[in-house]
């Protein structure tokens, strides 16, 4: 498979994960899988648009060998293969759009938007890795964000809790806990739609 297929497999995979009966029943099982699979088709694609200025512009021939350029065509030391950022993979892709083409095949919203997107998730995954495990590389929990409150306890503001779990706790006592927040779902779907004209782009420019 290419890089463009699998982005479109494990773009479609969110899709039907997004969409599925299941979700409904707790979402705190499938929401950070979905922002995986959104996120990593997203990786893919930018690579597959990248490889595709390579292999007509560059005279490079070795992907493997082939290190990222920034938007402003310096050449940093990120390998393709082993970048996992997406603000590096963009930063590249910019470059080429900008340098190789007459007329880019984004526009300005188009641009402004990927931009906003990116700098949100490398500010939380610049490695993708956030989303694939529980615990960060210092060993803390860093993904859900649980709130235990008792019935006796002043209740906190849960305006931006997207799902509370309430059931009967010690000494029959109301527990509430709260994980997957508002912001988390958002983003979601920014990724979504990102992704969605990262693809749309590169079928047009293939």
């Amino acid at each position: 498979m290419t890089f463009f297929e699998d982005s479109i497999s494990y773009y479609n995979a969110a899709i039907i994960l997004s969409s599925c009966e299941q979700r409904n029943i707790d979402d705190q099982l499938f929401l950070t899988p979905i922002l995986y699979l959104y996120r990593h088709s997203a990786e893919l694609v930018i690579k597959a648009i990248i490889l595709s200025y390579l292999e007509r512009f560059s005279t490079e021939n070795s992907i493997k060998d082939f290190f990222l350029y920034s938007e402003y065509g310096e050449k940093t030391k990120l390998q393709l293969m082993n970048c996992h950022s997406l603000n590096s993979l963009y930063s590249c892709l910019k470059y080429f759009d900008k340098t190789e083409r007459i007329v880019s095949v984004f526009d300005d919203n188009e641009l402004d938007f990927i931009d906003r997107v990116i700098k949100e998730i490398e500010l939380i995954d610049k490695n993708s890795d956030y989303f694939r495990y529980p615990i960060g590389k210092n060993k803390e929990q860093h993904k859900r964000r649980f709130l235990a409150v008792s019935e006796t306890d002043i209740m906190p503001d849960l305006s931006k809790v997207y799902q509370n779990f309430i059931y009967e706790g010690p000494n029959d006592k109301v527990i509430a806990f709260t994980s997957i927040e508002q912001e988390y779902i958002e983003l979601s779907e920014n990724i979504r739609i990102m992704t969605n004209i990262l693809i749309r782009k590169y079928k047009k420019d293939d």
